[in-house]
């Protein structure tokens, strides 16, 4: 299985270079979410794997990778990521999102832009429309920064997964767990930079 998530993932990162001008620095790069159980205890988790590009016509792809998701509890990550997202069905999380037709016109260095934008989200086999604010920072390597102003909100019933928060809620022993998620992020992408090469990883699982 996990060569079948590398290949799909090799497929994406060869479409989405053709035209990047900018390319996701992973280790740089944060991906927050959080949830509620009992009405009022928060947990926040992350995803550490993250893929994506800037086109040089302001598209801006950002491809995680679910099975990466890391909460600081092994019991629960594994419940996420089999039970709740079902990795091995839906291994990423897609973004797409319209900054600017042309980008290079719209930021200034060393200036913030905020972007009232247009996003596609593909989870879940569901693709949702969502107009989020971004805040746009181009540093002077020319590197560009993309930050939520606020939490993004997603509620699990648009994204079909009420059955699997009733799974988790009688995993847990819960009470109840919120269907809307707080979602916070702060992303890097680097100018010029060659995309990462993952075709050995899939000859030594294949």
């Amino acid at each position: 299985m996990k060569a079948v998530r590398w290949l799909l993932l090799l497929s994406t990162f060869t479409v989405l270079n053709v035209q990047a001008a900018w390319i996701l620095d992973n280790e740089r790069s944060k991906f927050y979410f959080t949830f509620t159980k009992n009405t009022h205890l928060a947990t926040t988790a992350t995803f550490e794997q993250l893929k994506g590009s800037i086109s040089d016509k302001g598209t801006a792809m950002l491809y995680i990778d679910l099975a990466s998701l890391e909460s600081g509890i092994v019991k629960r990550d594994n419940r996420l990521r089999e039970l709740f997202f079902r990795v091995a069905d839906f291994p990423m999380a897609e973004v797409s999102v319209r900054l600017s037709k042309r980008i290079e016109k719209k930021i200034i260095t060393g200036e913030t832009v905020l972007i009232k934008s247009s996003a596609k989200v593909k989870l879940n086999g569901k693709q949702v429309r969502m107009r989020p604010e971004l805040s746009v920072y181009q540093h002077e390597n020319g590197d560009i920064e993309v930050s939520s102003i606020q939490p993004v909100l997603l509620n699990a019933t648009t994204f079909d997964y009420d059955d699997q928060v009733q799974a988790m809620v009688d995993l847990a022993g819960v009470n109840n767990i919120s269907k809307t998620v707080m979602i916070n992020f702060r992303l890097y992408y680097q100018q010029g930079q060659e995309k990462p090469e993952i075709v050995e990883e899939v000859s030594e699982e294949s």
